[in-house]
C-alpha cells in the first residue's frame, strides 16, 4: 500500500502522557520531512497546508 513505512520505539519507563507525546513529536519532524506526500489543501491559498498525509487521490 504505502512505498515507505516508519515505526516509533518508545522506551517502557515513559508514563503513558510522555509516550504520547514523544510518538506525536518524533511522526509530525518525520512527516514534515515528506511534504509531497499529501494532497495540496487550495482552500485557503495563503494557508500551507496538506490535506492528509499518504492518502490517496480521488
Amino acid at each position: 500500500m504505502f512505498e515507505t513505512k516508519v515505526a516509533i520505539l518508545v522506551l517502557d519507563d515513559l508514563a503513558v502522557w510522555q509516550k504520547l507525546n514523544v510518538t506525536a513529536f518524533l511522526a509530525t519532524g518525520i512527516a514534515g520531512l515528506a511534504p509531497d506526500d499529501g494532497e495540496r489543501s487550495e482552500r485557503r491559498p495563503d494557508h500551507l497546508g496538506w490535506r492528509s498525509l499518504g492518502r490517496a487521490a480521488s
